[in-house]
């Protein structure tokens, strides 16, 4: 056996060496004449040519097409070196959009309820409007000098120091600041008011009454309510609460207390304190739907971006928004929250395709409420510094500052709605530097 193997193995060298002997004899082949590949081999992908640099763009990722680039090379020729060089494209982005002005918050998607529009924002209607006079009349007017703000007698206002409005004498009117009231679904008023008598001031006789009253849409005035001047004042204040009807609801809302008459300077008072239109505690606002789903087609498909908030929150007040899902339930990781972004990246595409916001203002002191300015989505970023810019995180050195201005003073064009009248701009000298909020980018 062993001597058959050691026989075996020079016979096969043999072979190999005749047979390599005679492979000049062959023909070799013809490299110029290219075989036409099939349409099957070749897609519809594009075609690279040889000794050239080129630029090809490919989809990628699952739903990316399958035809790849391809080569014709002739036939049986090798190809001898190949250089690929992998860069992502930059595509075109969004410009993203921004909800502003009476037509985003009043879009018919929209749902409101205690909010309204003034001056091209969102404003919660439940900023319970008060006033107590104890320190002046703000935007109260008076008809002629028998009615005022006073600070005495001190029977004449109500509590142990303050303020509060007189009328005596005569005919005369006390009438309130206008207000916007329009979408408001109900507004109840509270005053106090006391009767003059022998002891504060002096009595008013019959015929001698405070008339509530309120403005209407077409500028007329209608009683809500009288006070009589007889009978006797019990030298108390009283308590007096309606509710105003929807004839007072409207955007240049107004109320005033009307004396009839009056007899002379030294007569007739009555005394007025407290006035607070008491709006509901809570206003919420709830967006257009959001989204690629269900008809709706305003963001990019696929992901979602933040959401920046302009708003001014008066002093113990507060926003909060909530993200609702697509059948109108709130997303437990996005529900009460607080701050000027809504950080939307963080949802799930895959699941969220359709979303709305829903925004509650609650009153701070005094019952002021938030003011929205501006919702801005699809990765838009803006501010206008209608309110504290450093609130909001920028940051600037001692060289600068924020100053109030007047946009109607501004020359030229500004980047803030012409229908709201006062923001901030930024002034300073040299070496003075400003830093934007950090900016979120997804």
């Amino acid at each position: 056996m062993d001597d058959a193997r050691g026989r075996g193995l020079p016979c096969a060298l043999l072979l190999l060496f005749i047979l390599a002997s005679f492979s000049p004899m062959v023909p070799a082949p013809s490299f110029q004449d290219a075989l036409e590949p099939s349409a099957a081999s070749r897609g519809n992908g594009p075609e690279l040519s040889l000794g050239q640099s080129q630029s090809v763009i490919m989809d990628v990722g699952p739903d990316a097409s399958n035809d790849p680039a391809w080569i014709d090379l002739p036939t049986r020729d090798p190809l001898t070196s190949l250089e690929v060089k992998v860069e992502p494209t930059v595509e075109a982005t969004r410009d993203g959009f921004s909800w502003t002005g009476s037509d985003a918050w009043n879009h018919p998607d929209a749902i409101s309820d205690g909010v309204s529009t003034a001056g091209g924002a969102l404003v919660g209607s439940g900023g319970a409007q008060f006033w107590d006079f104890n320190s002046g009349a703000p935007g109260w007017s008076f008809s002629n000098s028998y009615a005022s703000r006073v600070t005495s007698p001190a029977c004449g206002y109500n509590g142990s120091s303050g303020g509060s409005i007189r009328t005596y004498a005569g005919s005369t009117y006390a009438t309130s600041p206008s207000i916007d009231l329009s979408g408001v679904p109900s507004m109840p008023l509270h005053v106090m008011i006391r009767q003059g008598s022998s002891s504060c001031g002096e009595e008013p006789d019959s015929n001698e009454d405070l008339r509530i009253q309120y403005r209407t849409a077409s500028n007329g005035w209608t009683n809500l309510h009288t006070v009589s001047g007889s009978p006797s004042s019990n030298n108390t204040w009283t308590f007096f609460s309606w509710n105003l009807p929807s004839a007072a609801l409207h955007a240049n809302a107004q109320i005033r207390f009307h004396q009839t008459s009056g007899s002379s300077t030294c007569c007739d008072y009555w005394f007025i304190d407290d006035v607070r239109l008491a709006a509901p505690l809570v206003s919420e606002w709830t967006s257009p739907a959001i989204g690629w789903s269900g008809g709706v087609n305003n963001v990019e498909e696929g992901r979602w971006s933040d959401v920046s908030i302009e708003a001014d929150l008066p002093s113990g007040s507060q926003l909060l928004w909530t993200v609702l899902d697509g059948n109108g339930n709130p997303i437990a990781s996005h529900t009460n929250r607080s701050g000027a972004m809504i950080d939307l990246s963080l949802l799930d595409a895959d699941v969220h395709d359709k979303i709305r916001l829903h925004l509650t203002m609650l009153p701070g002191a005094g019952g002021s409420m938030p003011t929205v300015h501006a919702l801005h989505l699809d990765g838009r970023w803006a501010d206008h510094l209608w309110a504290d810019p450093e609130q909001n995180g920028w940051e600037l050195n001692a060289s600068v500052g924020w100053t109030n201005y007047n946009i109607a003073e501004v020359p030229g064009s500004v980047a803030a709605p012409t229908d709201f009248s006062e923001g901030m701009r930024v002034e300073g000298n040299d070496g003075g530097w400003v830093t934007t909020p950090w900016i979120h980018s997804d």
